[in-house]
């Protein structure tokens, strides 16, 4: 091997090595952005179910009897008189959550599906 060969076999290895060292730095940067993400997403995630919560604290079990409207007290209407719902129709139904596919990532809105569907 003359010294013409070897001289550009060691600029071909430095070449290599240093598109190495970008692509090590670009992989690191983009783990620590992942890493960010996923933390601001557990941070939505929790402040959403910590929302739905408040709202479900506020909507009545049964509607009040004062709540209902009388149409027919209402000037210019004329409405037949019908039965209200019943409560039990009225009531919130969630459908079961999906079963786990044990993936990490899929535990958190698990979980929050779980908790919606026992507290209601």
């Amino acid at each position: 091997m003359d010294s013409a060969d070897s001289d550009s076999f060691r600029q071909a290895l430095c070449a290599q090595g240093q598109k190495l060292a970008q692509q090590q730095e670009q992989l690191t940067s983009l783990c620590a952005t992942l890493r960010e993400l996923a933390a601001r997403q557990d941070s939505m995630m929790t402040s959403l179910g910590s929302q739905f919560h408040e709202l479900l604290s506020h909507l009545p079990r049964e509607a009040p009897a004062e709540a209902t409207l009388d149409q027919a007290s209402l000037p210019g209407r004329h409405v037949d008189a019908q039965p209200p719902a019943s409560t039990a129709s009225s009531c919130l139904q969630l459908s079961r959550p999906e079963r786990f596919s044990g993936d990490s990532g899929d535990v958190r809105p698990f979980l929050t599906q779980c908790e919606l569907h026992f507290e209601l």
